[in-house]
C-alpha cells in the first residue's frame, strides 16, 4: 500500500518540530492533517490536545526542552485548526462512533494470537 506511505509519514508527534514542519501544516493534503490529527488525538482512548501533551510529558520527562515542547503543541494547535475547520467542527466536537469500540473489539478476536 505503497499510496498510504507520505499519508502516514508525517504524523508522528516529532514531526512537529522539524524545519519544515509549518510549511507542511500549510500545504499538506487533506488526507496528512487528518491521520497526523488523529494521531495527536487518540491514545488508548481519545483525548484532549492538552491531555495528550501532558501525558507524553509524563511519560518522557526529559524529552523535549520547553522551547521545543511550546513549538510542538502550537503546531499541534494549528493542526487541530486545520483538521476541525476542514471537518467544520470544534475540537469538542470530536469524539469516536459508538460503533467503533465494538468494531475494534470484533477486530481483535478475529485476528489470530501470534504463536510464541
Amino acid at each position: 500500500m505503497a499510496e498510504l506511505g507520505p499519508v502516514v509519514e508525517a504524523h508522528p508527534v516529532t514531526r512537529l518540530l522539524d524545519p519544515w514542519a509549518d510549511a507542511w501544516l500549510e500545504s499538506a493534503p487533506i488526507a496528512e492533517i487528518l491521520v497526523a490529527y488523529a494521531d495527536k488525538r487518540a491514545g488508548q482512548r481519545l483525548e484532549s490536545m492538552d491531555a495528550r501533551f501532558a501525558g507524553w510529558r509524563r511519560r518522557f520527562p526529559g524529552g523535549w526542552s520547553a522551547g521545543d515542547h511550546a513549538r510542538a503543541r502550537t503546531r499541534a494547535e494549528a493542526l487541530e485548526a486545520a483538521a476541525c475547520a476542514h471537518a467544520r467542527v470544534a475540537p469538542a466536537m470530536v469524539g469516536r462512533l459508538r460503533w467503533t469500540g465494538p468494531a475494534l473489539r470484533a477486530a481483535r478476536r478475529a485476528v489470530p494470537e501470534r504463536a510464541a
